[in-house]
């Protein structure tokens, strides 16, 4: 179970990391007046994306069942599934 718990949470921990950077790097480009290669709509979706990663581990079923959350077509270039 503690190996099953590990590799979950890593995959969970990798998709996190990108999305979080992603939003990181969004918030940066607006407070400097920058131009940024995400809307509105797709900054909401990476947010929503990180919240249901973060909610992962609190699924029934965990870590044996999981149901990963659809990856936000803005990143899946980063993000392989």
């Amino acid at each position: 179970m503690l190996l099953a718990k590990a590799y979950v949470r890593h995959q969970r921990d990798q998709m996190l990391k990108v999305a979080l950077d992603v939003l990181d790097k969004y918030q940066n480009q607006q407070r400097f007046g920058l131009s940024s290669d995400l809307g509105g709509h797709q900054v909401h979706e990476v947010a929503k994306f990180a919240q249901a990663l973060r909610d992962v581990p609190s699924q029934l079923g965990f870590p044996y069942e999981v149901k990963w959350p659809e990856v936000p077509e803005c990143l899946k270039k980063h993000i392989m599934t």
